[in-house]
């Protein structure tokens, strides 16, 4: 961490998620480790703890891991209200909460150069939300070919134009309707495919379209 100084105020416990390696290689995947690390924060934590968690839901379905990442986010700022770092790639979570009273928002700086899709992390911590991910820039820093990185791109762009989880994406404002539009569907998608639930879904797919 690049800082000249850090001042914290006391805390009766610091928890932060560890990723041991060890752990991920004895027969558990990483999803059942970064778990069973944040169950065991959270049962320790009290309202004087720092927690730290970074990038939980991964490993799982994009409902699912959403729908963990806001649990614990909730539980943390409502019911522990302890102080906490929480990182999350879930554009749609930093919504969610971007007004909640107990939290703010802030994102990580960088400098993009579309012509070489290079990124520059700043590591200079700057409020608000971040507008995009940058995935592509990495795939392509990374050394994916410039065929893959572009169907990949075309990809995204068709499936952000045309899908009603997309449509979300891209009209994000931090809605109430919006994103209890995006939990209901969610709910729906788990239950079994009657016929009511699928006439709700093709209802409530046409609004998301709109």
């Amino acid at each position: 961490v690049r800082v000249r100084v850090c001042v914290l105020k006391k805390s009766t416990k610091r928890t932060w998620c560890e990723w041991s390696s060890s752990n991920v290689c004895v027969a558990n995947q990483p999803s059942l480790v970064q778990l069973k690390e944040t169950a065991s924060i959270l049962n320790q934590a009290t309202k004087d703890s720092l927690v730290i968690l970074d990038e939980l839901g991964r490993g799982t379905s994009t409902f699912d891991g959403y729908a963990i990442a806001y649990a614990v986010l909730s539980h943390l700022a409502e019911q522990l209200r302890c102080r906490a770092m929480f990182a999350t790639h879930y554009h749609l979570l930093t919504d969610e909460f971007r007004r909640h009273p107990q939290i703010e928002v802030f994102r990580m700086g960088c400098v993009t150069d579309p012509t070489k899709r290079d990124v520059t992390f700043l590591y200079q911590l700057e409020r608000g939300v971040c507008s995009k991910s940058y995935g592509m820039n990495v795939a392509a820093m990374a050394g994916l070919s410039e065929t893959i990185v572009k169907a990949a791109e075309q990809k995204a762009q068709e499936y952000e134009s045309s899908s009603w989880f997309g449509k979300l994406i891209t009209r994000r404002g931090g809605t109430g309707s919006d994103l209890a539009l995006f939990r209901e569907l969610c709910s729906l998608s788990e239950k079994s495919p009657s016929k009511s639930t699928l006439q709700r879904i093709r209802r409530l797919t046409a609004t998301a379209q709109d």
